[in-house]
């Protein structure tokens, strides 16, 4: 309301600075009032109303409007002249350059015109029968409008990151758009996938370097050890989504009172998860805390087993043992009492790298354990079930650095309230 208040007094001080005699005086003439230039400022306002009132004001005058019209007709005749100077300057620059990438990124609709339209501006297929490729090509959206509008005219995309490119030819065209975008798609996956070796082979010599820097973990398994960061080879992931499976680690963090939690990114999902050597009081936790935080004091201090060895079932079948009170299933391969003594079990929350969207499930898709195959944990056998791929997923885990630290990420950011915050958002 104040503000209100002081726009009000702003208007009427600058309608009295410039409500002045040149100014009423120049409004009288251009609407061909009259008025004597010896009239009061008053004498000259009271004018100006009558001369509204009545409608005289409602229009230019004959005169002004004559000088408008031939003012614009000026100008449009210069301005034509200078859109015509500019479009031969563009025309010139871009007959100098060399291929269809350098064409289509200095102008889509002129590249278009060059490749598949006539002098008219209509589609012909005699001029380009071969589709064309643009790696790299960055305004795709742009490219795929302006190609709609041209009948017969297909763009498809094809390779990863930075090797993607747009394809843009005839429908029924041959070799088709479909088939030449899929040959640049198999190069270039057989392109990323070295470079994903490459790489995959230098954070492996991390990996052995930390293995062999000093340091006794002692004879029994400690959970302190597996305290760190671990680069993680999760094949299932590397072999559907090549563009998303570099870099995949693990972080398990430093232990709050009988918590530890980490961060994991594998790729097509990432989020934390909350670690517990038994799996009974991981569980019980998980079924009180839905939406909590991971407190220091959460959780009884372990539950007695049950006389039943899970070691050798995978996550899942060792939750439906829980769940249902079963006995277990056969036994699927030998494991030794000393792995199941390095296991941590653990539950996860997360979302998915592309949409965002939080994974919300049960005890069952939101479950793993890991593995360690020394007392130092240094390595690990994972299994975890994602709701994107499947159930028992295998990974392995190769420790590069033992800084775990505080794991700054929430539990309660992966909740249920979270997802629907996040929906109504979106």
């Amino acid at each position: 309301m104040a503000s209100f208040s002081m726009a009000r007094i702003q208007a009427v001080a600058d309608a009295k600075r410039l409500v002045q005699k040149p100014w009423l005086i120049a409004q009288l003439r251009l609407h061909d009032i009259p008025f004597k230039t010896g009239n009061s400022v008053a004498a000259l306002k009271e004018l100006l109303n009558l001369g509204i009132e009545q409608g005289q004001c409602d229009s230019m005058p004959s005169r002004i409007v004559t000088i408008k019209d031939a003012l614009k007709k000026d100008y449009d005749v210069k301005n034509a002249a200078h859109i015509a100077q500019q479009r031969r300057v563009k025309h010139k620059q871009f007959s100098r350059l060399l291929d269809p990438i350098t064409e289509a990124n200095y102008d889509i609709d002129m590249f278009l015109a060059k490749y598949f339209l006539d002098s008219n501006g209509n589609p012909t297929r005699t001029k380009t029968t071969v589709p064309i490729s643009l790696p790299g090509f960055g305004n795709r959206s742009f490219l795929y409008a302006a190609a709609e509008k041209i009948q017969g005219l297909k763009t498809v995309n094809g390779g990863y990151g930075n090797d993607r490119t747009v394809v843009v030819g005839w429908e029924n065209s041959h070799p088709s758009v479909w088939e030449v975008a899929g040959q640049v798609g198999k190069v270039s996956y057989e392109t990323r996938k070295k470079m994903r070796e490459a790489n995959w082979n230098r954070t492996l010599q991390i990996h052995r370097s930390f293995v062999y820097s000093p340091g006794k973990p002692g004879d029994r398994f400690d959970i302190a050890f597996a305290e760190g960061e671990f680069a993680i080879d999760f094949k299932a992931t590397a072999e559907q989504w090549i563009d998303n499976s570099e870099n995949m680690t693990l972080t398990i963090g430093a232990a709050r009172g009988l918590n530890r939690t980490g961060a994991f990114q594998f790729g097509i999902v990432e989020g934390m998860m909350r670690f517990d050597t038994d799996q009974h009081r991981l569980l019980a936790w998980c079924a009180e805390n839905k939406d909590g935080e991971c407190s220091e004091t959460s959780g009884d201090e372990g539950a007695e087993n049950d006389g039943n060895d899970t070691s050798e079932q995978t996550p899942s079948e060792q939750l439906r043992g829980l769940a249902t009170g079963s006995a277990p299933p056969a036994k699927r391969r030998k494991r030794s009492r000393t792995v199941e003594q390095r296991r941590l079990h653990f539950q996860w929350r997360g979302r998915e790298t592309g949409e965002g969207k939080i994974q919300l499930g049960n005890v069952k898709s939101h479950a793993g354990h890991l593995d360690f195959v020394d007392n130092a944990c240094t390595k690990f056998e994972g299994y975890i079930s994602l709701e994107l791929m499947g159930q028992d997923l295998a990974f392995t885990g190769y420790k590069i650095s033992a800084v775990g630290g505080p794991v700054k990420d929430s539990w309660t950011n992966y909740s249920k309230n979270a997802y629907d915050h996040a929906k109504r958002a979106g």
